[in-house]
């Protein structure tokens, strides 16, 4: 059984437990982050929270628990994907989970007796490229790079370090999502940019083709299992050069 999505939604369910009863999804979602994400990014955000609940009952479902054991477990998963729901977003999530404190303890047993290790602190690679996103988005304030890379740049890399800082209860596979993503973005808006934007553009380019190395080292540390192995390759479809089309 792959537990990795049933170690990430008792992560997620341990920090609702301390939430306040006011307190909407999406407002948890912004506590997430630094600054205050627009909407696009509390909603790609609230999609991989979905993600991992839908997993998490795939993984419930397909096990050789009891039926009983199972709809313990399924009930406080349905919650917690329907509490993230465009529908729902904007209300407490607590409402639709139900009693936490049981569903903590039921999906703490199983991992348990799966002899799981289900609390564990983010590496310390995490930190370095943390740190790494934060110093290139000052170089993105270049007036000479063109505004559409400049904006496409900032609103990606909002949503790479958010999902970083939340690989605990979100798993490595999201911020894996949005890096491939920042990096085909970058790639079309740079499309028939001016000269002088595309000589900026390059070394912030290789900064973010450097990090595809750093997450896979990170994968290597974190996923015990399946590994992501095709990181470095599937980084390299999107070179970058002077004679692309």
């Amino acid at each position: 059984m792959d537990n990795q999505s049933l170690v990430n939604v008792l992560g997620l369910l341990r920090r609702m437990q301390n939430l306040s009863n006011t307190v909407s999804s999406a407002e948890m979602i912004k506590s997430w982050g630094i600054g205050t994400p627009d909407e696009a990014t509390i909603l790609k955000v609230a999609a991989y929270v979905m993600e991992q609940s839908q997993l998490a009952k795939a993984t419930i479902l397909n096990s050789k628990l009891s039926e009983e054991a199972k709809d313990g477990i399924m009930v406080t998963l349905d919650g917690l994907e329907q509490a993230f729901t465009l529908a729902k977003i904007q209300t407490s999530p607590k409402g639709h989970v139900g009693n936490i404190t049981s569903g903590i303890a039921l999906l703490a047993v199983l991992l348990s007796s799966q002899n799981v290790e289900e609390q564990r602190a983010s590496p310390p690679e995490i930190d370095e490229l943390l740190a790494e996103i934060n110093e290139l988005q000052g170089a993105l304030t270049d007036e000479d790079l063109d505004p559409l890379v400049r904006e496409t740049a900032q609103r990606h890399l909002n949503v790479l370090s958010t999902l970083l800082r939340q690989i605990p209860i979100l798993g490595l596979e999201a911020a894996l999502t949005a890096y491939f993503a920042l990096l085909m973005k970058i790639r079309r808006s740079d499309i028939d940019t001016s000269p002088k934007s595309r000589d900026k553009l390059k070394p912030i380019w290789a900064t973010i083709e450097g990090w595809g190395a750093k997450l896979a080292s990170i994968d290597k540390v974190w996923n015990v299992g399946a590994r992501l192995a095709h990181v470095k390759r599937a980084q390299q479809l999107l070179t970058y050069g002077d004679d692309e089309a």
